[in-house]
């Protein structure tokens, strides 16, 4: 890992530092900028380029890409850069997140906000931090830019200017952080950033396996856990044609403070969707499965509470010395077992067993 203590975004960490470098090198891409330093100049009109490309497609011409203006904070966009391209004019939106997530309808208002005749608008979701869920911004039509994007479009620059070579650093650092799980063994993922390079991988591997997947973090009184949670779309149990109930599996990587680690365990979750007219079916079936799960690889939790969200379950005992491909290998055969365990109780419910 390289050392960051001198670096200006080891410090400078929150999105308004970020904002303000996104402004910073797009402005060399304005017409009256200093192009001295000829290097910067190409990576700022290379990202401009780039935001333009995801917005409109394929750009015959990128010579004909030209940046009008860059502006910071417009009505609460983070950055907006209205950018003329073959006689037509466009608002690319910028919005940046590096932990957050977007919230409110932000997306949907900023497009709106903007909107003028005659000119089009452009949303660019830029994007440095860890996020499962992107749904929002799909359909908000904006296009991600990603942290990996912007390592690669880095990359190519070979300029000598302190604050990009910061910045480039800093993420590179992140990345090669996120992805050192692949190195480690579980009891050596002594940051939150391995945890979600494995969690975001894996999101994409239950996907293809046919199932739903998302990772968090998960607050509580007991300190809280980095979470992934995972099933089928098929996953709800109706019990007596109007109870139901989802039932999921998720990971939870807690941090161990004593022993500098985090601890795993992978359970299996029961969601009461129906409310408290359904609580003695529920009741019911969560007693099927812990009578039941044994067979399936799960064991009884120490304490089987009641609520919406409950655990009923867990897969084996969390092995600190696997490698990621041996974690992940567990991971698959919870799947499995899972897969196998909620068709049980399909076919009870179906004929009335519980």
């Amino acid at each position: 890992m390289a050392d960051l203590k001198n670096n200006l975004f080891n410090y400078a960490t929150k999105e308004l530092s970020q904002d303000a470098f996104i402004c910073w090198l797009c402005s060399y891409a304005l017409e009256d900028a200093d192009k001295s330093d000829t290097e910067l100049v190409k990576c700022a009109e290379t990202l401009v380029y780039e935001f333009m490309k995801r917005g409109i497609g394929e750009i015959a011409d990128p010579n004909e890409v030209k940046l009008r203006m860059v502006e910071k904070q417009k009505g609460n966009i983070d950055v907006l850069l209205t950018v003329d391209y073959l006689g037509k004019t466009y608002k690319i939106i910028v919005e940046d997140k590096i932990h957050a997530s977007e919230h409110d309808n932000q997306l949907e208002r900023y497009k709106k906000q903007i909107a003028n005749e005659g000119i089009e608008v452009i949303g660019i979701y830029y994007k440095t931090g860890f996020q499962s869920d992107l749904s929002v911004v799909n359909a908000a039509g904006y296009k991600v830019f990603n942290r990996r994007d912007v390592i690669e479009l880095l990359g190519t620059c070979n300029s000598n200017n302190a604050i990009l070579k910061d910045y480039k650093a800093y993420w590179e650092n992140f990345e090669e952080l996120a992805q050192s799980y692949k190195k480690l063994s579980l009891d050596k993922w002594g940051d939150w950033q391995p945890v979600n390079g494995f969690y975001d991988e894996m999101q994409s591997a239950l996907e293809k396996e046919g199932l739903w997947a998302g990772y968090d973090y998960v607050s509580n009184r007991s300190g809280g856990f980095w979470g992934l949670w995972y099933g089928i779309d098929n996953d709800t149990i109706e019990i007596n044609g109007q109870t139901k109930a989802v039932l999921y599996l998720q990971i939870e990587a807690s941090w161990n403070d004593a022993a500098s680690r985090y601890d795993y365990r992978i359970c299996s979750k029961l969601e009461n969707t129906t409310g408290n007219k359904g609580d003695e079916d529920i009741a019911k079936l969560k007693r099927r499965i812990v009578n039941i799960q044994e067979t399936y690889g799960f064991s009884r939790p120490s304490y089987l509470r009641s609520g919406t969200y409950m655990t009923v379950g867990l897969f084996s005992d969390i092995d600190l010395s696997l490698s990621y491909e041996e974690f992940r290998g567990t991971i698959l055969e919870s799947v499995r077992q899972y897969k196998l365990l909620i068709q049980r109780l399909k076919d009870d419910s179906d004929k009335s067993e519980m």
